[in-house]
């Protein structure tokens, strides 16, 4: 029971980060981890418990989505993206790939931190949304959010913010439809392959469905500089995070 609270308290932690800026793994994978469940198994489980809670964050911002522009584009990219990186599970080695997450992360994170300015000194119209680099862009983030997924959340606003969509509310929004598309995709290729724990998924489920109902709701409330400024955070503290796992 007590292993079972300690799991809900980390989706339900997890699943408030991810529907605000994305990044929850962060909080499940260690906590299986912990208990003993093998990384690639833990990697898994957690992506798996995770779908109901984008779900319920999508569900919280459906008004936001029924405005927001691209999402055909954004389910082909994420489906095909996702059966990828949870293929890639399977065949590429986990300990390769965790030598490349952390400069990820730090480069999303100073990417979304100076995009602005960056569009700027490339001379773009922030306004004029690519959708050849939202087309490419949003796949290549769908294989790593299927292959592993920590940190995703802010390479996609990242994405979103150079490909010319200005609103973070905007992009926040296309971000958990995007995140909902792609693990869709990837839970259902991780079933098949039997990676799942399968006694760790009710209550990884349950916090993940509070915690997202309950980040898309306060995300309608939030002010943007705040928001931003909580991308940021989360990106540099994840990026840290994954270096000392990898490098020390």
């Amino acid at each position: 029971m007590l292993l079972a609270l300690a799991l809900f308290a980390a989706a339900l932690l997890a699943g408030v980060v991810n529907a605000l800026a994305g990044g929850g793994l962060l909080f499940t994978f260690p906590a299986l981890v912990a208990l003993g469940v093998p990384p690639v198994a833990a990697n898994a489980t957690a992506n798996i418990a995770s779908w109901p809670g984008y779900a319920s964050a999508a569900f919280a911002m459906r008004r936001e989505l029924a405005h927001a522009g691209g999402l055909r584009l954004l389910l082909i990219s994420g489906v095909a993206g996702g059966v990828t990186g949870a293929a890639l599970l399977k065949v590429m080695s986990a300990q390769v790939f965790s030598y490349l997450v952390p400069w990820l992360l730090l480069l999303a994170t100073l990417l979304f931190w100076q995009g602005r300015a960056l569009l700027a000194w490339l001379g773009r119209d922030h306004h004029a949304v690519n959708r050849r680099w939202l087309a490419v862009g949003s796949w290549l983030v769908s294989v790593y959010g299927g292959f592993f997924g920590g940190g995703m959340g802010v390479m996609m606003m990242t994405l979103f913010s150079l490909c010319g969509i200005p609103s973070l509310f905007t992009q926040n929004a296309l971000k958990i439809f995007l995140s909902l598309v792609l693990n869709t995709a990837s839970v259902i290729v991780l079933l098949a392959a039997g990676l799942a724990v399968w006694e760790h998924i009710p209550p990884l489920a349950l916090g993940y469905v509070l915690g997202g109902y309950a980040g898309g709701r306060v995300m309608n409330h939030l002010p943007q500089h705040w928001l931003r400024a909580g991308v940021v955070g989360f990106g540099l503290v994840m990026s840290g995070y994954f270096f000392w796992r990898a490098y020390l």
